[in-house]
């Protein structure tokens, strides 16, 4: 196995509620374009953005896995996912997201270690 890599993949999946004004696809890019770079991952696309009337969603393909961003227009709910075989800080993640966006209250999140057979 790789230097930097978990032994097992990690998931982050994160949600909360948005204040408004909700975010603009434009602040989704640039969530999506800055945080690999912080996590000192390797984006292997560019971020794909897509504002339809009931959802905002976004993803970046990273050589380790994903990232992406979705919001529910109608709930004001943001659902975001890390997925890494690569050891990453959680915090950080939580950090750049609660900056980049306006929560009601602070956004909830989970750590689930994926299964890998050997």
């Amino acid at each position: 196995m790789r230097d930097n890599y978990a032994a097992k993949p990690t998931h982050m999946i994160l949600q909360g509620r948005l204040a408004i004004p909700l975010p603009s696809p434009e602040s989704i890019h640039w969530y999506l374009t800055s945080l690999p770079t912080s996590l000192r991952m390797s984006a292997i696309s560019s971020p794909c953005v897509i504002d339809t009337p009931d959802s905002l969603d976004g993803i970046v393909i990273i050589a380790e896995s994903h990232i992406s961003v979705h919001v529910v227009k109608a709930s004001q709910v943001l659902f975001a996912d890390v997925f890494s075989c690569k050891v990453y800080d959680h915090r950080l993640v939580y950090n750049e997201l609660v900056a980049q966006f306006q929560f009601v209250s602070p956004p909830s999140y989970r750590m689930i270690t994926r299964f890998v057979p050997t």
